[in-house]
């Protein structure tokens, strides 16, 4: 009876290429004449052609030293950049690699790396087939990704609140919304020209990038209406009853925002009578002069030329004064609306980005 031993040691993880699928690693194998059936190499047997120590009992020790690269499924579902899994160890396995030498790796953290030995059996021959598995299961250190991916982009899709913050005389809403996209759709190439190209599975970091670009791509829209509402004019446009009733009156009272000398559903205001200058409705001149003499004739008449001037004048200002309050009544609405996205979007980002990062199984490596 012939007894094979088959040992691996792992020295060093050399290289993960998630785009591709491929892991490098450099490893000790303590083996007879076998073959890697997967391998990803350019020389079918990467081993170093090593020579083989006999011993005078028959036992005869071959441990070729070789660079190993393999293909491989990755499971990215939960966690580029955070776990990595690679095929599906056999938790019942007491056999695997020996990592007495193995260098620790900058990047990958070793978490399992089990064997487990199946025997398969072919119509054409009757004998077993033995073959080994060795299953690598990888943490990858979240410093890197987490300082230069996650932190920043993070904090990149915080500024969009301050979009809802900066005033529209400003007229750096548009620039900043859109600079933020930008470098939201930067970060992103990246995350996409590091994942593997395949339908099966997104990681989680590709979702959280994929929601800040959501978030950021939608206050774009509302700052556009914020700013369409806010450069309205009484010229141009009429503000409804029902818009004046959800944008300055509900919204406003939901959002406890105050106007001032404004109260909200307290019915029409009353007019003040000191505060009317001239009332159109009654003639400036109760009673009429006698007009048989021209000094009164040339008074009345230039009493009335002043009362149509004053007249006038009153319409002017009163024209004035309404379309000042509607333009002011429309910049309250859009700070309304600015005022509620920042509420939604600061809500919503919270939200996603809590239940993105609660949803990886390992947050620190």
């Amino acid at each position: 009876m012939l007894v094979v031993k088959m040992k691996m040691f792992l020295q060093q993880v050399l290289d993960v290429d998630e785009r591709e699928q491929l892991v490098s690693i450099n490893a000790w194998l303590s083996y007879v004449d076998v073959l890697l059936y997967n391998s990803a190499s350019e020389d079918f047997d990467s081993t170093f052609k090593s020579n083989l120590v006999v011993y005078n009992t028959g036992d005869v020790i071959w441990i070729p030293p070789g660079v190993l690269k393999f293909v491989c499924k990755l499971d990215v579902t939960c966690g580029f950049a955070l776990d990595l899994q690679i095929d599906s160890p056999d938790t019942n396995s007491s056999h695997s690699m020996d990592l007495s030498t193995f260098i620790v790796n900058g990047e990958w953290v070793v978490v399992d790396s089990p064997a487990v030995r199946h025997v398969n059996y072919f119509k054409c021959c009757p004998e077993p087939y033995p073959t080994i598995k060795y299953y690598l299961h990888l943490r990858r250190r979240t410093l890197f990704y987490g300082f230069n991916l996650i932190i920043p982009s993070f904090l990149i899709c915080l500024m969009t609140m301050l979009g809802f913050i900066l005033p529209p005389d400003s007229g750096e809403k548009i620039n900043l919304q859109v600079s933020i996209l930008l470098a939201i759709v930067f970060f992103l190439s990246m995350i996409s020209e590091m994942t593997p190209p395949t339908s099966e599975a997104v990681p989680l970091i590709g979702v959280f990038f994929s929601c800040c670009m959501l978030v950021i791509s939608t206050s774009v829209v509302f700052t556009v209406l914020s700013l369409n509402i806010y450069y309205r004019s009484p010229d141009t446009h009429i503000m409804r009853p029902l818009v004046r009733q959800i944008l300055l009156e509900w919204l406003p009272w939901i959002l406890c925002m105050s106007r001032k000398n404004h109260r909200f559903n307290k019915g029409k205001s009353k007019e003040n009578p000191k505060e009317k200058i001239l009332n159109e409705e009654k003639p400036i001149l109760r009673k009429t002069l006698p007009s048989h003499h021209p000094v009164y004739e040339a008074q009345i008449l230039m009493l009335h030329a002043v009362h149509l001037e004053l007249k006038q004048m009153v319409k002017f200002f009163l024209k004035e004064e309404r379309d000042e309050k509607m333009q002011m009544d429309w910049r309250f609405a859009s700070t309304c609306v600015d005022r509620c996205c920042l509420y939604m979007f600061s809500f919503f980002v919270g939200v996603s980005t809590i239940s993105i990062i609660m949803s990886a199984p390992h947050l620190i490596a």
